[in-house]
């Protein structure tokens, strides 16, 4: 395993080494002039990172060309995973970075065809647009959500006003479950969504720190940065679909129904 870490932190020290490991993995046996055609460097950075490469045993040197033995093919696919797995972290690192692992039990490479969308300055509302895009486009909403929004109530009320098709069951904290009740600036609204047939609401005792939504067949996850939403992400995958379901059931089972008076 050391030996392996040692392999891998030579490569990532420098883009050329890794670029020329993928090109000869792809690529074997492949002539000098070959690889110094695909590599985006030098031709003497390319022959001393050849010498480099064998004498560390990752290729031997043919007739035909430069192959890999076996080992260098083994690390070849060690680092395609890591370069892999370190791309998407970063493009997750806006949500995952503010989401606990203890409620996260998700592995995030399931999120690798997700759509990620980050709040800015110059869009700040960005996540709370695509959030109510996703619920006007939807018929089945299933979620779970740290707080009560305006412009979400109001939506959702408007639809269940003009009959729309549109089933919808919710968990919110219990406080903002009562803001929802007695603000005027929601209450009318709040009431006529709670008095549908087709919407369920729950009230749970504590904060709820990520915001789960199963909006038809899409999965919308969102965490928060100093208590405004941060990152969206946007999936159909089936397994982070079930996981979602779950995590809101979960929820439910320990929340009270929330109801009109």
């Amino acid at each position: 395993m050391e030996r392996l870490t040692e392999d891998v932190q030579f490569l990532v020290q420098s883009p050329n080494r890794g670029e020329l490991l993928c090109v000869l993995a792809t690529e074997a046996p492949c002539d000098r002039y070959d690889i110094e055609a695909e590599v985006d460097a030098t031709r003497r950075t390319v022959v001393r990172n050849l010498n480099e490469f064998t004498e560390r045993g990752y290729v031997t040197e043919t007739e035909a060309g430069y192959r890999l033995t076996a080992f260098g093919a083994f690390l070849a696919d060690v680092y395609d995973e890591f370069t892999t797995d370190t791309a998407l972290a970063d493009r997750l690192g806006p949500f995952l970075e503010h989401v606990s692992a203890n409620l996260f039990d998700l592995d995030p490479r399931l999120l690798a065809d997700a759509d990620v969308l980050t709040a800015s300055e110059a869009s700040p509302y960005a996540i709370l647009d695509r959030t109510l895009e996703l619920r006007r486009q939807s018929s089945r909403i299933r979620e779970i959500a740290p707080a009560v929004e305006k412009k979400s109530v109001e939506q959702l009320a408007e639809r269940v006003r003009n009959g729309e098709d549109v089933e919808m069951l919710t968990v919110i904290p219990a406080r903002a479950a009562e803001e929802a009740t007695t603000n005027p600036d929601y209450r009318d609204d709040h009431l006529a969504a709670l008095r549908a047939d087709t919407v369920e609401m729950h009230a749970y005792p504590e904060r709820i720190p990520l915001f789960v939504g199963v909006l038809d067949d899409t999965v919308a996850l969102s965490s928060a940065k100093d208590g405004r939403p941060n990152a969206l992400v946007t999936t159909t995958n089936p397994t982070v679909r079930e996981w979602a379901e779950e995590t809101i059931a979960d929820f439910v089972d320990r929340a009270r129904p929330h109801a009109a008076e």
